[in-house]
């Protein structure tokens, strides 16, 4: 019993600490390129509404393990440009 308890510890604290580290330039550079990509395949014949770009961004920062919100504060700080290109603020 113990065991199982300082098991289900162990792996509590190493999937707070992995979800607490932030996105790191490299990181955010891969999940650019995939969004740009998907962006281009899925509104090749239409303008992208700010819900789609956000439905688009939501399943690639998922996909690289990190939330639509982290990534979004992310760019807030770090690519102001991109941001206001997506979500208009």
């Amino acid at each position: 019993m113990i065991r199982i308890a300082m098991m289900f510890i162990l792996l509590t604290s190493l999937t707070v600490s992995c979800s607490d580290k932030g996105i790191t330039e490299r990181e955010f550079q891969a999940i650019w390129k995939d969004y740009l990509k998907t962006e281009f395949v899925e509104g090749f014949d239409e303008k992208q509404s700010t819900f789609q770009r956000e439905q688009i961004l939501r399943k690639i920062a998922s996909k690289h393990e990190f939330s639509l919100e982290e990534l979004k504060s992310y760019m807030k700080k770090n690519h102001r440009e991109k941001y206001r290109k997506l979500f208009g603020n």
